[in-house]
């Protein structure tokens, strides 16, 4: 049964000045099972409301307003979804993509479709479940035209991803190696040459190292050989390179590994003994 009494308290509480209370009055708006939905809601102004509130100053409140929008069931949400789809924050053009899906308005598809080369590898797979759930068939996609992004349109977002974000750059290193396209090959090398000062988290340096040692061994030895023997006094990046090069393994790795034994520096020749134990080789 409806309760319309909650209606008007939530929807002042989207101006508090508190984001903490906006946030929560659009997720009640949304979610709370006795809020009006459908014509109901654009009738009581909840939907006007959580439309304002995708333009809040706040990032959570946006997002739990377009949760909140998908979850009303409003055929009207679907343009402001589709603007709150180019959101600058990852979090907010998640929720679009999770309402989208659950309005299945094929006017949504075309965005959806461009959205498959965001930068956030997340919004990615929520805009695919979103086009699933619009068009599990893939009958519309074929009517409007709508084609699978190219492999060099889906890299060139992630070059960025994998060079400067610590959260995402190994599920975009991941991503890289699962499309192995040459230019995808190519952005596994400019985020190892790119990383002049040893900022790479270990785990994406990592990761890069093993896609890029899977689809072309040689590549990924020459390239890591080359980047240590033009830092000679870069501690922290030529450590990185001495502790990962034995993923890769092969006779090629393995001299360099002793060529490092002879580094000054006890910390890298201690990496090239672990690495080359890791090979078989009693050190």
């Amino acid at each position: 049964m409806l309760d319309f009494r909650v209606v008007p308290p939530l929807v002042a509480a989207l101006q508090s000045q508190n984001l903490f209370v906006r946030e929560a009055a659009a997720d009640q708006l949304g979610f709370h099972p006795l809020t009006p939905r459908g014509v109901f809601a654009i009738e009581t102004g909840i939907f006007s409301s959580l439309v304002g509130a995708l333009h809040d100053q706040s990032n959570h409140v946006r997002r739990a307003a377009a949760h909140a929008i998908g979850n009303l069931g409003c055929a009207e949400g679907v343009e402001p979804l589709l603007a709150a789809l180019r959101d600058s924050d990852p979090y907010v053009r998640r929720a679009s993509a999770i309402a989208l899906g659950k309005l299945k308005d094929p006017r949504a598809l075309a965005a959806l479709c461009e959205a498959r080369v965001d930068s956030d590898l997340m919004t990615r797979e929520q805009v695919e479940e979103a086009i699933a759930l619009i068009d599990p068939a893939g009958v519309l996609l074929q009517q409007q035209g709508l084609k699978e992004p190219s492999a060099d349109a889906l890299v060139d977002p992630l070059v960025s991803v994998v060079r400067y974000d610590h959260t995402e750059g190994l599920r975009a290193a991941r991503e890289l190696g699962r499309i192995a396209s040459p230019r995808a090959i190519q952005a596994l090398v400019e985020g190892l040459e790119g990383d002049t000062w040893g900022a790479l988290a270990h785990s994406t340096l990592k990761a890069i190292v093993e896609e890029l040692s899977r689809l072309d061994k040689q590549l990924a030895t020459r390239t890591l050989c080359d980047m240590y023997r033009r830092l000679p006094h870069h501690h922290v990046k030529k450590d990185g390179i001495v502790s990962t090069i034995a993923i890769i393994g092969g006779p090629e790795v393995v001299k360099f590994l002793r060529e490092c034994l002879s580094d000054p520096d006890a910390t890298i020749v201690k990496s090239a003994k672990s690495g080359l134990r890791k090979l078989g080789y009693l050190i």
